[in-house]
């Protein structure tokens, strides 16, 4: 199954795959919390997830999952969500990929956002 998040967070539908997706929606291969009964934070600034990332040991891991992707094109794209973005969006699906190869569960990515939102620099 599949879903298309509105841009504003304030809902999501199913979908049969990325074509199905509007253009003010977000495709995600996860099911989206109801925004009225979620806890975790649907984004967190860049600075707030790499923080979360490093006190929990991950950074290092993060970083190597990138530099072994073969693909050029894939590992530049990596490297703008890992490092350009304003925010980590919990719908990303470079989000769900580093953490799938990371070995990292829904609730421990749930943990994670919830962490990093908690952090002021």
């Amino acid at each position: 199954m599949s879903y298309a998040v509105q841009n504003d967070g304030l809902g999501w539908r199913a979908v049969n795959g990325p074509d199905d997706v509007g253009p003010d929606e977000t495709y995600t291969a996860m099911r989206p919390e109801d925004p009225e009964t979620s806890n975790i934070p649907r984004s967190v600034t860049r600075a707030q997830g790499k923080a979360a990332l490093i006190t929990a040991g991950l950074w290092v891991g993060v970083v190597a999952f990138v530099d072994a992707i073969e693909d050029p094109t894939e590992q530049a794209l990596a490297r703008v969500a890992l490092d350009d973005t304003a925010e980590w969006r919990r719908d990303s699906p470079f989000l769900a990929t580093a953490a799938a190869a990371l070995g990292l569960s829904e609730t421990q990515l749930d943990d994670l956002f919830v962490t990093a939102a908690a952090i002021i620099l």
